[in-house]
């Protein structure tokens, strides 16, 4: 069995640099708060539901095409 001493492990290490404290100039403090935006008015419900409702139906969504319905080329090369 082969032993290793502290020393040898050690040595193939690369050695870590002391880690710095955080000084208070480090630190970004934070800016001055922006404006604050007035709040929002809310609107009877019977407003925007009036509003929401269009005079004109939607037309209907059309459906892409089956796989079978498309038609099908085959390349002469």
């Amino acid at each position: 069995m082969i032993r290793f001493s502290p020393a040898e492990t050690r040595a193939s290490e690369p050695a870590k640099p002391p880690a710095l404290p955080i000084q208070p100039a480090d630190v970004i403090a934070p800016a001055a708060p922006a404006e604050v935006a007035p709040p929002l008015e809310l609107m009877s419900t019977a407003e925007p539901i009036a509003k929401a409702k269009s005079a004109k139906p939607r037309a209907a969504k059309r459906k892409a095409p089956a796989a079978e319905d498309a038609p099908q080329f085959e390349l002469d090369a």
